[in-house]
């Protein structure tokens, strides 16, 4: 989602404050970017549309269950390739529910730059800005 041009048009509802919209309207355009990201490796896989939730997770870019895939919608802040990693890795999950030598050869598999993907993520991840949510979206 980050090209570094990118604009996001927000709109407030009367009485609604602009960073509340704002946040809605980041959250939304995420949850559509991300399904669509996992939609596109879990067919890769030959596995079935999990349900896409986003989450406000500190320590966490995703998680996975056999129900849903979870996404921090901070990773819309970071470049396209972060974001790919990381529905990778939890799209790979879908075929292994752990982190065993299988599993990365998954990951891999779904995004060749994972290894590098990775190390940027752990650094970038440490200087986001923190954004505040005054009321839940």
């Amino acid at each position: 989602m980050d090209d570094g041009g990118e604009r996001l048009e927000v709109h407030c509802a009367a009485g609604q404050s602009v960073p509340r919209a704002g946040m809605k309207a980041l959250r939304a355009r995420a949850l559509a970017d991300f399904t669509a990201r996992v939609a596109r490796d879990a067919a890769h896989l030959g596995r079935p549309m999990p349900e896409v939730r986003l989450t406000n997770a500190r320590t966490r870019w995703g998680s996975c269950s056999a129900r849903a895939i979870r996404l921090n919608w901070r990773l819309a802040m970071l470049p396209e390739a972060l974001v790919d990693y990381v529905v990778a890795h939890e799209v790979a999950h879908l075929v292994h529910m752990n982190h065993s030598p299988a599993f990365w050869a998954v990951v891999e598999s779904l995004d060749p730059t994972a290894q590098a993907a990775r190390r940027q993520l752990r650094e970038l991840g440490q200087n986001l800005p923190e954004l505040i949510e005054s009321a839940p979206v």
